[in-house]
Formats: C-alpha cells, sequence, structure tokens
C-alpha cells in the first residue's frame, strides 16, 4: 500500500455560505463495497454530532494535492419528503441523538474513478497496538492543505471501553479524518481531535473496529453497543 496516496483532502460548506470546513478522508473497502470515511465534525463545524440533518452541510468536495475540485458527493438523499443519509453513522449509548464523530460514504465505481485514492481493505488491514508504540497518521494540515502529509505519534493511553485511542502528541488541525496508521501500513484508528477533559493533552482517534459495525447500522444504532430505550 502506497501511504503516499491514502489521505484525501476535502472540505465541507459550514452554515456560513462563505466558508469551508477543511479536513481529511480516506478510502476502506469492506466485502466489495467501498465507502470514503471521515470526521462528521467537518460536516457540521460542531463539536458534539446530532441527528439533526438540517444543519449538516448538504454535500462534500472532494480535492486532490493541487486544490483542483475532483468531484462533490451529496451527503443526502430525499425519502418521503424529508432528507436522509447517504453515509453510515453511529449513535451513542448516552444520547441517542449525539452521533460519534464518523461517517461512512459508500462510492459508486464513478467516485472512486474521480477520487484515484488508494483503499484499505478491511477486515485483514485492521491493527492493533500497545502502549508506546509508534504511529503515522495521514493527514492535510491546515497549514499545508491540501498538500497531505505523515507525520509520527505515540500511543499513550485509551478510554477504559478501548473505543477511544489517546495519542501525543495532538494532531495539526485539518487532519481530522484521517487514519491512525502502524509503522507497517496497518490500520487502527480514526484521528477526531483533541481536548477531552479525561485526556488532556492527548490526540484522540476512534478505533478503527468501528469501520466494520456502520455499514451494519440499523438508523445509527450499532450492535457493538446496548442501547436504553429512548424516553421520548
Amino acid at each position: 500500500m502506497n501511504l503516499d496516496n491514502i489521505a484525501i483532502p476535502l472540505a465541507a460548506a459550514t452554515p456560513n455560505p462563505d466558508e469551508l470546513m477543511a479536513g481529511t478522508g480516506f478510502l476502506v473497502e469492506i466485502s466489495g463495497h467501498s465507502y470514503l470515511t471521515t470526521a462528521a465534525h467537518i460536516l457540521t463545524g460542531a463539536l458534539a454530532q446530532r441527528d439533526h440533518w438540517s444543519s449538516w452541510s448538504k454535500e462534500i468536495n472532494i480535492y486532490d494535492g493541487h486544490k483542483n475540485l475532483l468531484t462533490r458527493i451529496s451527503l443526502f438523499t430525499e425519502k418521503e419528503g424529508a432528507q436522509s443519509p447517504a453515509f453510515h453513522y453511529g449513535r451513542t449509548t448516552d444520547d441517542h441523538h449525539r452521533l460519534l464523530d464518523l461517517i461512512m460514504l459508500p462510492l459508486t465505481d464513478r467516485q472512486l474513478k474521480e477520487i484515484k485514492s488508494d483503499r484499505i481493505p478491511l477486515p485483514e488491514s485492521l491493527a492493533t497496538s500497545q502502549i508506546g508504540d509508534s504511529l503515522l497518521l495521514a493527514g492535510c494540515p491546515r497549514d499545508s492543505w491540501p498538500q497531505s502529509t505523515e507525520t509520527e505519534h505515540t500511543l499513550i493511553g485509551a478510554s477504559p471501553d478501548h473505543l477511544v485511542l489517546h495519542i501525543a502528541p495532538e494532531a495539526q488541525e485539518g487532519s481530522s479524518g484521517g487514519p491512525l496508521l502502524t509503522r507497517s501500513g496497518k490500520l487502527l484508528g480514526i484521528n477526531y481531535g483533541a481536548d477531552n477533559p479525561l485526556a488532556p493533552g492527548a490526540g484522540l482517534a476512534l478505533t478503527a473496529a468501528f469501520l466494520r459495525e456502520l455499514p451494519q447500522s440499523n438508523d445509527g444504532y450499532l450492535e457493538c453497543f446496548t442501547y436504553e430505550k429512548p424516553t421520548n
């Protein structure tokens, strides 16, 4: 796998139509199906992601490393007079309207040809790691966006449920949605931010195991989670 051809520069319109929220994405392939993977907050401009679809961007723009627009991909379809997400997402267990900072958008063959990036095959490319392991983050930092770079990080911890990984140093802004890789090129996580009070000073990445779960979700409810019955 060519690590130089994994990180995808992308952007989406914020509530201010004159601004774009820029970040990073990458492609995965699961059972013959291809998906664009990125952080949900690039599409909302918000710290917390919720299923208020009217506040989300309507499409995502994909660029090459020279800021040429390769394609625009719609994020919603019309279903029974309402917007329905064209992407897979996951709900959290503490608040059913709050979502994981992660989406997977199915791609057509035409879109794959337009994007021209390498796909990470799953589950065979999923990795495990230990505290202290050296990792690589492929991303498109704001200072050099849309150029992609690889930065070195160390795994320094994880949440108690091991669903959120803690890395040092923090990733640069613009690298949200980029893949966190082992030195051998295996996929460990998806970078999404920092500033978690439970892990001050650490960068945060969702475990890549979620990428097996999202395509199987039912309205965002994941089989790997146990949900209490909604009260409203």
